[in-house]
């Protein structure tokens, strides 16, 4: 679930959910509502309605919604990956 950013960026900076399920579904068993829940808990993204507003809650997330990175992306888990947690 921590390549949903990724996925995303590769679109550019946002990408419609109905393509984003095109572009997991080979690649994972994960249920939507699991999807879902990655999505509202990731610190990154954020998911637009189709009239502007936030989703808050994984249920409510439709296929005419986009998933959005945030302007201010966190950068905390990137020294985790980069392995300089220690170094820093």
């Amino acid at each position: 679930m921590g390549d949903i950013p990724r996925l995303v960026s590769e679109s550019g900076d946002a990408i419609p959910v109905v393509d984003f399920y095109e572009s997991i579904y080979n690649a994972t068993l994960a249920h939507a509502e699991d999807v879902h829940g990655a999505i509202i808990e990731n610190p990154d993204l954020e998911v637009l309605t189709p009239a502007g507003g936030e989703r808050r809650k994984p249920h409510t997330i439709g296929v005419n919604d986009v998933i959005k990175l945030r302007r201010q992306r966190s950068f905390f888990p990137v020294f985790l990956e980069a392995g300089t947690w220690g170094k820093i």
